[in-house]
């Protein structure tokens, strides 16, 4: 390895020559410089503190940051992602914050913040210099033991609310220096131009990586490089060509067709290279790409983004989803802000032919009544009028690339406030009403649902508010395997032509779907990225071949979310697999129809496509869900050649269909191969359905009605409210009219069994143009509606001036238990005292959930008790599993066998003293025995007052002894004062993926939230 120590500069400007180097000589000497412009940089407003807004942007050289803490929040700060292993960070700051604080977070997870006094004086740039060690004081995460380990993963400059003397602040870092850097770390590098790292067979146009340092010379030794192909296998090498003046390295490309590993071992360089044949046929449209340039990590210059978009369309993709920051681009009634990344995207986009599908998921605050993040908050715009126009004059802007809204990202979940679908329907009816009004042709995409729930009443009730009345398109996101696609997509067609037959089969884009890879490394690992081109291209088969209209693969650009990646480009802009995967596909199977599935043993899925001129099957067995080495062909199939995901050939010997990608195409001889395809599928009815599906226009009605309810205090959740029997329930509504003339409206109420009228005046109103009026209702529901399911009815206008609005309520009779304290006799863990102990809750085999639509028996037994002191909660969870594993990171440990609960602390009589609560996972995983907190304060592992014992009293029977202080939790004791909302979930796996799990309350997997919590009371 060539040792590197002292002084390299990384910038897009290269600032200093240093020591050059003979050939003989095997030290480079360097600095890291950590410019504005380098990938990896990141924004946090302090998310486990909810309230704080705020931005990261660049200019001259510096990083800024811009806090806004008028809604709370805890602070916010600038990360910079990347390893290095060095002892020493130097910078300049300036701000009028008192303090700053700079956090490494090293290689096990640990993070060590140390805290700065500062002048205070905004105009003032102070340089500063922090030893890269462990902080006694101020540690969190891995380990936990204030100790750091080498190489630091993570920098981050961190300003605290309490530093600034005023609700909002600004602070920028420049002058970012890494040094004592450790011998043997690699120098950063990055592809200067993405779209020439996909080349054509037999090019000869070398492979170039853009060294971020300022070295005169280079080794000899150092420039050695090799391919890998697809499969990991060395296939070349050789000496690349070092250009001391541009720092450029060039390396002769590979010529055969597939995807190739470039590697300079010496280095530390690992890139990405994909040879295909070039594209030149008419565009599908079914492929499209999730990018998000206008915000989030790099690419975010002109340059790096036009290359990126360049990139799609060499390779036949030239639709690409993004993101629009609302509150930013429409700061204040009437007044509009085109500008910062949002409007570049734009405008390089138009340019560059590329058709964007937008999304958004915030309300300016001049829309808004209340502050987002607190439960029961209406995050949605209560002048939907003037938030239509808005959109409308937003939409117009970039009508130039701007061809598809959706209307709020993901409102089931807590981008929405986990509210139930009335609300954004509303929402995405007054956007309907006002494109048609404007004659604007983007189409209206509604739903945009992070997922689907198919089993639930959840898309029922969307239905019955009229969504796909006033929507063009339908989205949703899955990062669900393969296999489960079929299933869902059959549910969700059934109720369409139940409760909307005339729009059932309405076009389906699929606006997020990927398969993550573990984060930490600047691409990912071969295994993983393995996995995900498998599942990501498999997904993408699966959909063509269920009819849907749109697939756009996430994502395009390097992207970490808490535990995972889930980029298809590395954070040097060079591909991975996943990537040259994806675009294969496109040549693959673009343009061509579903026929039908091959019958072959032993694939999991096997479907056909044609254009009438080339027939492929598209083979699939997954490489976790059913690996094989090879599948055996029928005798007698007619086949021309077969081909791995990335369209290297592959060798079929003796009818052995390699299978080692997870899938293979085999290209068919047509008419002679027709015997061997079954064209009567159930995917081939869901795909005509959507085929045959013949669009109208939208509803786009005059009036809209509009929820304007409040939730707080409420039990909800996406699905509906909890309500007592008998017990009042009124509804405040407000009736729109996006027309320019008065509307009569005849309110009308259309109730189910179970609920019935206390209050509503059915009289006609007249409704002024532009205007809208207010409307109040009272219901309750009596003892015929059934427990704990939910039932919907309907606000209409009898005048059809209206499309429907539907609410849905169901009598929440929750389920309860005891704790009990906590005594020596309760401390006794050997099999026949736990046998005879008291307390404990059995966990119904009924309430087992196969995961991700899976249909795996339920294969583990489970119990439980809670015990309490006045200053500490005891959990005991005692599981029957023959095989016990959880080879995950304790935050992903709820993908094997694991317990999670979830806590809230509430009144006696179940009234609730905050909106807060804590939900964990414990497992004895990766990381050793710990709980993870996912939700509440602090995220992480979460070792301060709690403790987690995983125990075996006897071979095959687990107990979870988990201990939780009052602190833990935010209570100042435990008493029968109080009760604890409070859901469970026993994992389990098998030891390759989660099998399913039992579950005790809800609110923790199919759906984050308290209201369905059960009820645990403390005894006296």
């Amino acid at each position: 390895m060539i040792q590197r120590t002292g002084m390299l500069l990384i910038g897009l400007a290269l600032l200093a020559a240093i020591w050059p180097v003979t050939a003989e000589d095997t030290t480079l000497n360097y600095q890291v410089r950590i410019t504005p412009e380098l990938a990896g940089w990141r924004f946090s407003n302090g998310p486990e503190f909810p309230g704080a807004a705020g931005t990261l942007s660049h200019r001259d050289g510096a990083v800024r940051v811009d806090g806004d803490f008028s809604n709370g929040g805890g602070y916010v700060a600038a990360f910079w992602t990347g390893t290095m292993e060095f002892g020493l960070l130097r910078f300049q700051v300036r701000t009028a914050a008192a303090n700053l604080a700079v956090r490494f977070t090293d290689a096990d997870g640990e993070t060590h913040q140390h805290f700065l006094p500062l002048s205070g004086n905004a105009d003032d740039w102070q340089e500063l210099q922090v030893p890269v060690a462990g902080s006694p004081e101020h540690h969190w995460g891995g380990d936990n033991d204030g100790k750091l380990r080498q190489p630091v993963n993570e920098i981050g400059f961190v300003v605290h609310r309490g530093d600034f003397d005023v609700h909002r602040g600004t602070f920028e870092v420049t002058d970012v220096r890494l040094d004592e850097i450790a011998a043997g770390s690699p120098p950063p590098y990055r592809s200067p131009a993405p779209e020439k790292n996909f080349i054509a067979p037999g090019s000869r146009e070398p492979i170039q990586l853009q060294l971020l340092m300022t070295p005169t010379a280079m080794p000899t030794a150092a420039l050695a490089y090799c391919y890998r192909d697809y499969s990991g296998k060395t296939v070349a090498g050789g000496t690349a060509e070092f250009d001391a003046d541009q720092q450029v390295i060039s390396v002769p490309p590979p010529q055969q067709i597939g995807y190739y590993d470039l590697l300079l071992p010496e280095l530390g360089i690992w890139s990405g290279v994909v040879v295909d044949e070039p594209f030149d046929g008419e565009y599908d449209d079914y492929f499209a790409i999730d990018s998000s340039f206008s915000w989030g990590g790099p690419p975010d210059d002109e340059a790096m983004i036009r290359s990126y978009l360049r990139l799609l369309k060499q390779n036949g993709i030239r639709w690409n989803r993004d993101r629009i920051a609302w509150d930013f681009i429409n700061p204040a009634r009437n007044r509009y802000h085109f500008a910062d990344r949002f409007d570049l995207y734009h405008r390089i986009a138009a340019s560059e032919g590329i058709r964007t599908l937008d999304t958004f998921h915030d309300t300016p605050a001049w829309n808004r009544l209340d502050a987002p993040g607190e439960y029961g908050s209406n995050r949605y715009p209560r002048d939907l009028i003037a938030a239509a126009g808005s959109w409308s004059a937003i939409v117009r802007h970039w009508g130039g690339t701007l061809q598809a809204l959706e209307v709020w990202n993901e409102p089931d979940i807590f981008f929405g406030n986990d509210f139930p679908g009335e609300f954004v329907t509303a929402f995405t009816k007054a956007v309907s009403r006002q494109f048609a009004a404007d004659k604007i042709d983007a189409l209206v995409v509604g739903g945009v649902f992070a997922g689907t729930r198919e089993e639930s009443n959840f898309y029922r009730l969307y239905l019955e508010n009229g969504l796909l009345a006033d929507c063009d398109v339908l989205s949703f996101h899955t990062y669900n395997v393969t296999t489960a696609l079929e299933r869902q997509m059959t549910l969700l067609r059934e109720t369409e032509l139940q409760l909307a037959p005339d729009r059932a089969g309405i076009p389906y884009w699929i606006t997020e779907c990927g398969m993550p890879w573990k984060r930490g490394t600047h691409r990912a690992l071969v295994p993983d990225d393995l996995h995900s081109a498998a599942e990501i291209v498999g997904k993408a088969l699966e959909f063509r071949a269920l009819g849907v209209e749109r697939y756009f693969a996430f994502e395009y650009k390097y992207y970490d979310e808490n535990q995972n990646n889930f980029g298809m480009m590395d954070r040097n802009f060079a591909p991975m697999r996943s990537m040259a995967a994806y675009t294969h596909l496109v040549r693959a199977v673009g343009n061509k129809a579903y026929i039908g599935d091959l019958k072959l043993d032993g694939a999991v899925r096997s479907r056909v496509f044609s254009d009438g001129t080339e027939t492929v099957a598209a083979v699939y067995t997954g490489l976790k869900e059913r690996p094989t080495d090879f599948l055996i062909l029928p005798a007698g199939l007619p086949y021309v050649r077969a081909a791995g995901l990335d369209g290297r050939p592959l060798e079929v010997n003796g009818n052995r269909l390699p299978m080692t990608d997870g899938i293979a195409y085999l290209y068919l001889s047509e008419p002679a191969a027709r015997n061997f395809i079954e064209p009567d599928t159930r995917a081939m009815q869901l795909y005509r359905l959507a085929k045959d599906f013949n669009a109208s226009p939208r509803a786009a009605k005059a009036v809209v009605i509009q929820p304007d309810y409040e939730l707080a205090g409420q039990f909800y959740t996406c699905y509906g409210y909890d309500v007592v029997r008998e017990k009042p329930m009124t509804f405040r509504l407000k009736f729109n009219n996006f027309s320019d003339c008065s509307v009569m409206v005849a309110p009308a109420l259309q109730l189910p069994e179970g609920i019935e009228a206390v209050a509503f005046a059915s009289a006609p109103f007249e409704l002024p143009p532009a205007a809208a009026q207010t409307f109040e209702f009272t219901v309750k529901i009596n003892d015929r509606l059934p427990a704990n399911t939910y039932t919907h009815f309907q606000v209409t206008d009898s005048n059809g001036n209206a499309t429907p609005l539907a609410i849905s309520l169901r009598a929440n009779e929750r389920r309860s238990g005891e704790i009990l304290p906590l005594t020596p006799a309760t401390q006794q863990f050997d099999p026949d005292s736990l046998a005879a102990a008291d307390g404990w809750i059995e966990l119904d085999k009924v309430d087992w959930h196969g995961w991700q639509g899976g249909l795996i028996d339920c294969n583990i037994a489970a119990k439980f008790r809670v015990l309490y002191t006045a200053d500490r909660l005891q959990l005991q969870v005692l599981v029957e599993d023959g095989i016990h594993s959880c080879n995950y990171p304790a935050g992903d440990a709820w993908n094997g066998d694991s317990v999670q609960f979830a806590v809230q602390l509430r009144e006696a009589h179940g009234g609730l003293l905050n909106s807060s609560y804590h939900e964990f996972t414990a497992a004895r995983s990766q990381d050793g025995e710990h709980l993870f907190r996912h939700i509440g304060a602090p995220a992480g592992l979460a070792d301060d007052g709690t403790r987690l014992q995983l125990l075996e009293p006897a071979p095959g029977l687990w107990l979870y002894v988990i201990d939780l202080d009052k602190t833990a939790i935010g209570a100042d004791h435990f008493g029968p004062e109080y009760l604890l909302g409070f859901s469970l979930l026993v994992n389990g796996s098998n030891g390759e993926v989660r099998d399913g799990y039992l579950e005790w309350g809800g609110g923790i997997a199919a759906d984050k939230g308290i209201a369905s919590f059960n009820e645990l009371h403390f005894s006296r």
